[in-house]
């Protein structure tokens, strides 16, 4: 083969190959579409006979739609859907949303709630967030939106509710709202709570709320069973202490019945009260 022959043979692949890339021949055409990190945008027209999709690149359902859907005799409203990651599943676009609407929001979300069920998710919520505001904000959502006493279904949804707070803050806050509320159920989720997360410092708390000169008879007899009910081995040392210096035979006994509740516990014996 002649080199001249040679030169045209190439030249002709490389004419070639550029055509190709222009007009989209070969495998390589519309990688740059395929690699793509989200979708095309697509349009929906709504009208009497049905939707019709139709995507914006190609030329010939484009056309159609923008003259279609300038026709408002002919067809209603062009619904356009924004761009979505493929690698982004609704789920956790959902979630992150969750995670972004603060307090006032998620409170308002549970005050609208009109079933128990709606108004289980939302507690939840609050009390995913955490903390003692995440606490004092679901005790004030509970006492503006709910009547008492409150339907089965309201109080287990209260109960469930309350089992998401568990940290030393979260339990002095719930035990301060025992001597805020008289709403019965709410108290009952909140104790529930104590005896599944009380510290000792919960206990000792508990005892000074007691002490206190203003607290009325009914909120000491609510304390008082509070830390009867208690049954995390972590408040045992300040039990023990309260059924040593109470000054208040109620007080000692509850520490009593809480601290033989947690050796019966431990041991899977029941223990006698003296």
């Amino acid at each position: 083969m002649s080199s001249t022959k040679a030169i045209l043979i190439l030249l002709g692949l490389i004419v070639g190959l550029n055509l190709g890339l222009r007009y989209g021949w070969g495998p390589l055409a519309g990688s740059d579409r395929s690699d793509q990190k989200e979708r095309s945008e697509w349009v929906y027209e709504v009208s009497s006979e049905g939707a019709i999709a139709s995507d914006p690149s190609d030329p010939a359902t484009a056309s159609d739609s923008s003259i279609e859907g300038s026709d408002a005799r002919g067809r209603s409203r062009i619904f356009h859907r924004r761009p979505v990651s493929i690698f982004e599943p609704p789920s956790a676009v959902l979630e992150m949303a969750l995670e972004l609407q603060d307090l006032p929001s998620l409170v308002q979300g549970f005050e609208a709630a009109s079933t128990p069920e709606e108004q289980g998710q939302w507690a939840d919520r609050i009390a995913a967030s955490g903390g003692t505001a995440a606490v004092e904000a679901l005790i004030q959502a509970v006492t503006r939106a709910s009547l008492n006493p409150k339907s089965p279904e309201e109080a287990e949804v209260l109960r469930e509710a309350f089992k998401g707070f568990s940290t030393e803050d979260e339990m002095a806050a719930l035990a301060m709202s025992l001597v805020q509320t008289q709403d019965i159920d709410l108290i009952e989720a909140v104790v529930d709570t104590l005896a599944r997360g009380a510290r000792s410092s919960t206990v000792e708390q508990l005892v000074r709320l007691h002490d206190e000169a203003s607290t009325p008879p009914s909120t000491r007899a609510v304390l008082g069973w509070a830390i009867e009910r208690i049954r995390n081995p972590e408040a045992s040392h300040a039990l023990a202490r309260l059924v040593r210096t109470a000054e208040w035979p109620e007080l000692a006994h509850a520490g009593i019945i809480a601290l033989s509740s947690l050796q019966s516990q431990a041991t899977g014996e029941p223990v006698p009260l003296p």
